[in-house]
């Protein structure tokens, strides 16, 4: 065997750690860039980070991706919470597996991009123990909490519709009728005083009594009509 293939037999028979660690050798430092137009400070960024430890992982034979991605969106700014896999290229099934999490603030369509380079960008700092620099990669844009709708306002009932209502219980002739117009008096409950309410109340409890009261002292049979019918019929006559 020549020296040449022992170096390649030993390079290949690296499992992930040894070749991040040879890749932590060969890299110590991203320098910063220079203040971006709008922000007062300098960072490093995530093509910063990649320009300076992409040659080495390639060369040490370790591919790295994004998986088990979880979104969330909250206004103009996306939150994304995955993991990055670093993989030996010679053995896809050794690897390891970097938890990180990104936010990425934009009013257009950009928020899901940030949040995973912003992601990507300290899984690749921390892997290799890289400085991390001052500040995230952010702009100049304040998070903005996505608004929630304002609860529907409630119309109080007008004069006439609580008449309406009253003269709907008060002219039932039956349970039936009385029935309908207590489901009526119901839905409109929201929109209701609670004297209203009261008083709503009040006058079905005296039409169910009214009805109640004659039903039992007529006791007519059924082939009559129910005494419901019957007792509400006698009362108008």
């Amino acid at each position: 065997m020549t020296a040449t293939e022992k170096k390649t037999e030993k390079a290949i028979s690296k499992n992930i750690h040894q070749r991040l660690h040879a890749a932590m050798k060969k890299v110590e430092y991203v320098q910063k860039e220079d203040k971006k137009q709008g922000i007062q400070y300098r960072f490093v960024s995530h093509d910063a980070v990649t320009a300076a430890v992409r040659p080495h992982l390639v060369e040490e034979g370790v591919i790295y991706y994004p998986q088990n991605m979880v979104t969330k969106v909250d206004g103009n700014r996306t939150e994304a919470n995955f993991d990055v896999r670093f993989v030996n290229v010679d053995d896809p099934s050794d690897y390891i597996d970097v938890p990180t999490f990104g936010y990425g603030i934009d009013q257009q369509d950009k928020g899901p991009g940030k949040a995973i380079s912003y992601g990507v960008k300290y899984a690749l700092l921390k892997a290799l123990g890289l400085e991390t620099g001052d500040d995230p990669e952010r702009d100049s844009i304040s998070h903005e909490p996505e608004s929630k709708a304002a609860p529907a306002k409630i119309i109080p009932l007008n004069e006439d519709e609580f008449w309406n209502i009253k003269d709907g219980i008060a002219e039932s002739r039956n349970n039936a009728e009385l029935d309908i117009a207590k489901e009526k008096a119901v839905a409109a409950r929201p929109r209701m005083t609670d004297d209203q309410f009261r008083d709503v109340k009040a006058i079905i409890a005296n039409r169910r009594a009214v009805f109640q009261k004659e039903s039992e002292r007529l006791n007519i049979p059924s082939i009559h009509g129910s005494p419901d019918e019957t007792a509400a019929n006698y009362a108008e006559a």
